[in-house]
């Protein structure tokens, strides 16, 4: 079997700064391999996706997709907090994301 892989990337500050996210994803005949890096500052966190087998490979993605969720969440959350400063950018009937860029 032919080995795929998947590499990204990103950074996450606009103008400055180290911080990113970098993926890098290879499957070969007999497993996957997947890790993702997480850094900001002088921080970095590693999460593995390391799997084998159907079992293996379900209890990644499960852990995969319960990250999403909480990030979602979070970012939701974000979104729609009450703090006067996002209230302004709500009332101003712009894009909430889109506002941020502006600052």
């Amino acid at each position: 079997m032919k080995r795929k892989k998947y590499h990204s990337r990103k950074f996450l500050n606009k103008s400055s700064g180290m911080a990113a996210i970098e993926v890098s994803c290879s499957v070969s005949s007999y497993s996957i391999d997947c890790g993702i890096a997480i850094s900001d500052c002088n921080r970095k966190i590693e999460l593995d996706f390391y799997s084998w087998d159907k079992k293996t490979t379900k209890e990644k993605l499960n852990k995969l997709e319960l990250i999403i969720e909480e990030l979602t969440l979070v970012r939701d959350w974000m979104v729609n907090t009450g703090i006067p400063e996002f209230e302004i950018i709500k009332d101003k009937k712009s894009n909430f994301l889109e506002s941020l860029d502006d600052q």
